[in-house]
């Protein structure tokens, strides 16, 4: 429960407002904009969000294992946010690195741990960020891959016992993730 405290007060995890559609069978979630796939059948919620940019609504999809010894991780998260588009999108590339440095520095922060290591990327032609962060000095590593699709911010993260990390679980949920 701990761990699941920790991602809910990530203020840089500032994301979403879509109907997610769920095959109970495979935990393929799919928006039209994207799809991912849970190793099991996660909890959705919705939170307000308060931001400099006004009150965001933040869509979050958890899954945690029964037990750490059915899985490497403690838990799997997705989490989407719609900004307003006239102050955020992925087209405008003059604002992309602070809006990103706030996003990773804000993680980070959140969390009181220390930042590993961050790599710029893309997901499709959308910018993105995937960084690592120590939480409690070495008890866990968060991962996290941010990415702005247009004005929609969606982060997928894993948090995962720090001896236990990196794991075939975490690849396969990150390549899970298609945008459409």
């Amino acid at each position: 429960m701990l761990f699941r405290k920790i991602f809910l007060f990530l203020p840089l995890t500032l994301f979403c407002s879509q109907i997610f559609g769920q095959n109970e069978i495979s935990n393929i979630y799919t928006t039209k904009e994207y799809k991912i796939q849970f190793p099991y059948t996660p909890e959705k919620m919705t939170q307000p969000l308060p931001t400099t940019l006004g009150e965001l609504l933040m869509t979050i999809l958890s899954c945690e294992p029964k037990s750490t010894a059915m899985d490497e991780n403690y838990v799997y998260l997705l989490m989407e946010t719609d900004y307003p588009e006239m102050e955020v999108h992925s087209d405008k590339t003059d604002i992309l690195e602070k809006f990103f440095r706030g996003s990773v520095d804000g993680a980070v922060v959140n969390v009181k741990g220390k930042l590993i290591k961050e790599t710029v990327g893309k997901v499709s032609q959308y910018p993105s960020r995937t960084i690592e962060i120590d939480y409690g000095n070495g008890i866990a590593i968060i991962k996290m891959k941010m990415i702005l699709k247009e004005s929609k911010m969606i982060i997928i993260q894993t948090i995962t016992e720090t001896k236990k990390y990196p794991n075939k679980a975490i690849d396969a949920f990150f390549d899970s993730f298609l945008i459409k």
